[in-house]
């Protein structure tokens, strides 16, 4: 999907592109994410260590977002880079770099967090992205600079 400052975005739409890029499992794993289902464990054990798991987290929700939509890889991103308490700021960390994303806006992470979290079946998690009204969300084009998208109900 290709931006243009200004541009409204249809959120069903993009859900539906999302699906169809990526399976079931690792949708609802980032959904799961979203909902703190998924934390960083804290091992103890030897050859486990903390940095191991989050490395492990990280590499799965890269690959998640390879098979994805950009607003949803840059959603996801940010949510990483923005979450506390479960220590996804610290896998935020590994995914941004690699995927070579800029951030969208803490606002729009927030939003997207706060309908994923009430999400739990893929028709619900449409759901979830048809909630969006007027979302601002930010997209790069071409760095640093980053245009604006609205998203919103279809």
């Amino acid at each position: 999907m290709a931006f243009e400052e200004g541009v409204v975005v249809d959120g069903g739409s993009i859900m539906k592109e999302v699906c169809s890029r990526t399976s079931e499992d690792n949708l609802l794993f980032c959904i799961n994410c979203l909902k703190g289902k998924v934390t960083v464990q804290e091992q103890e054990e030897e050859g486990g260590g903390h940095e191991d798991e989050i490395k492990r987290l990280a590499g799965r929700l890269i690959d998640c977002a390879r098979e994805t939509s950009e607003v949803f890889q840059l959603f996801m991103i940010n949510f990483c880079n923005n979450s506390t308490g479960t220590k996804f700021g610290e896998v935020g960390k590994f995914c941004v770099p690699r995927l070579g994303k800029a951030e969208v806006s803490f606002q729009a992470a927030r939003e997207f967090w706060k309908y994923g979290r009430k999400t739990t079946t893929l028709r619900e998690i449409e759901n979830g992205f048809n909630a969006f009204h007027e979302c601002a969300g930010h997209v790069p084009n071409g760095m640093p600079n980053m245009v604006h998208v609205t998203l919103k109900s279809s």
